[in-house]
């Protein structure tokens, strides 16, 4: 990971070993020298929490202040192992970037179209990626062939949930790395 410049971290949601394994992967590598330069990204995070994510790292609010207000109430929302990256994080200095796009306005696109987030105020288009329009090609391919195992999804609604995945993920190199 040291000699690396992006190091994903993908696990199965509710696996038991998973954040933990993740958890100490990072703390492993903040104990390195290339800690120096580490941060963490989540997608359990919103960009418009970015703001209280960055206060509890600089000690102005307590966890308590920080869970509530980031929606983080509960072992399910914030599950230890991103407890323990977080808390890691905060402790070396290291940043913690909120990755995902608002829940409300990935629910929007999904179901309304691109529409309600290309007309978002300029300050808010900061939290949602591709609204521009949905990518085609081998992503679109690649989404379609990996969720249309789910039976009884209609092609509107794959239809939606294609928009939702293109405002709600960053993109790294063409790649998708989030959502």
């Amino acid at each position: 990971m040291a000699a690396s410049d992006v190091v994903l971290i993908g696990e199965l949601h509710e696996h038991p070993l998973g954040l933990g394994l993740a958890a100490t992967l990072f703390e492993q590598l903040l104990a390195s020298p290339a800690g120096e330069k580490a941060a963490l990204s989540l997608e359990s995070l919103t960009r418009d929490q970015q703001g209280v994510v960055d206060a509890y790292l600089r000690g102005e609010t307590s966890e308590a202040v920080f869970r509530k207000a980031a929606q983080l109430e509960g072992d399910h929302s914030y599950p230890p192992g991103h407890r323990r990256m977080i808390e890691a994080a905060k402790r070396k200095g290291r940043p913690v970037i909120a990755a995902n796009t608002a829940r409300a306005l990935v629910k929007r696109a999904r179901l309304e179209g691109l529409e309600p987030p290309r007309a978002l105020p300029s300050e808010q288009q900061a939290w949602v990626d591709n609204a521009g329009g949905a990518d085609g090609g081998a992503y679109r391919e690649g989404f379609l062939a990996l969720m249309g195992g789910h039976g009884g999804v209609d092609a509107a609604t794959m239809e939606g949930f294609f928009r939702a995945q293109n405002v709600g993920t960053r993109r790294w190199r063409g790649r998708s790395c989030g959502r």
